[in-house]
């Protein structure tokens, strides 16, 4: 019978203690500034409006929290420790990384902080979309098999969904928008329908090639776990007779597409610049530090650390990623007409410099 003790789920408490908090406040939030449609036969009187929360008031609140956060992980130090049932695991090199990554997020919800007299106005689903990818995607750090890993991951990328789709402009009233709506009304919608396009389908397609990979590899190691996926392996270049090693390309390419594919790695980047155009520049600055960046910090500790074994199989992968990416990033540069189109650019290229060094590493 499995004991479930306080010293190895502790370091989920301030996620868990977040999480439910937020969605307490969010749910009561919502309930008590309902409109209700009064009947034809109401008799009209005072009554007093619950007027619903403003997002400075949430921003400050995360803001609060996540101080927190980083004085938690900044005080413990831990040993290795895996826990509920080798799903996850923490020793101090990950809690470092949580670290970096939290202090990124804490870096945001701080410029979150100036918004209150910006021009454009944003809902309270967008900020929960946004503090419940905060919540999970450090989360990823602590997987400690495949399976995990894939599950955090769906999850964040229909977060990431849902977050792009209440993150629609919706500007205030002055005298300049009112002169250029027409504008604004033909230009905006296009994007916004464009930007959910070609992210729904990129997860889609993502998603079937990952778990593609999934499946077949619990079928052939009998576990998603890394450390026993990269320990079989190893045995199995070391054996003294022959083996086709063309199965393992065709067991781990479907895997690192659909996760190129899905956070947009170079070269499969060409949603990405669709998607930037439909999106406020604060998810632009969301989606290319904390998400992008985190997901980037594990597929390097997947390549360098979990799985490493497979280096000489996939190198040539790479190589041809790299190849194709330099040549096609190098073309398109030329037809960057706007300023969100650059940003995402240069998010490819940045991404591309990290997959040389990667390589170079290998």
């Amino acid at each position: 019978m499995s004991n479930f003790n306080f010293h190895d789920y502790f370091v989920l408490l301030p996620f868990i203690v977040f999480f439910l908090s937020f969605w307490v406040f969010f749910l009561k939030n919502n309930f008590y500034s309902v409109r209700i449609t009064p009947d034809k036969n109401d008799v009209l009187k005072n009554s007093k409006f619950l007027k619903k929360v403003h997002h400075n008031f949430l921003i400050n609140w995360n803001f609060i929290n996540f101080i927190n956060f980083l004085l938690f992980f900044y005080l413990i130090k831990l040993d290795f420790n895996s826990f509920w049932f080798n799903h996850l695991k923490v020793n101090n090199f990950l809690i470092n990384i949580l670290l970096i990554v939290i202090f990124i997020s804490f870096f945001l919800i701080f410029l979150l902080k100036f918004l209150k007299n910006s021009n454009v106005n944003y809902n309270i689903d967008y900020f929960s979309s946004l503090f419940n990818l905060n919540i999970f995607i450090p989360l990823i750090f602590l997987s400690n098999n495949m399976y995990t890993f894939v599950f955090l991951l769906e999850l964040n990328s229909i977060l990431i969904l849902y977050k792009f789709s209440v993150s629609r402009n919706w500007f205030k009233k002055d005298d300049f928008f009112i002169k250029n709506k027409n504008t604004f009304d033909r230009l905006l919608p296009k994007a916004y329908l464009n930007m959910l396009f070609f992210q729904y389908w990129a997860n889609f397609f993502s998603t079937m090639l990952i778990m593609f990979s999934l499946f077949n590899i619990i079928y052939i190691y009998g576990s998603s776990e890394w450390f026993l996926i990269n320990f079989l392996n190893y045995c199995n270049y070391n054996r003294p007779y022959n083996f086709n090693d063309n199965f393992f390309i065709f067991l781990w390419i479907p895997f690192f597409i659909g996760l190129f594919l899905k956070i947009g790695f170079t070269p499969l980047h060409l949603f990405k610049i669709e998607v930037y155009k439909g999106i406020p520049f604060i998810s632009i600055f969301f989606y290319t530090t904390v998400y992008f960046l985190s997901f980037f910090l594990y597929f390097v500790l997947i390549i360098l650390y979990n799985i490493n074994s497979f280096k000489f199989f996939w190198s040539f992968l790479f190589f041809i990623f790299i190849l194709t990416g330099i040549l096609y990033t190098i073309i398109l540069l030329f037809d960057v007409n706007l300023t969100k189109a650059f940003f995402a650019y240069s998010t490819i290229v940045n991404s591309l410099t990290f997959i040389i060094i990667l390589f170079l590493s290998l």
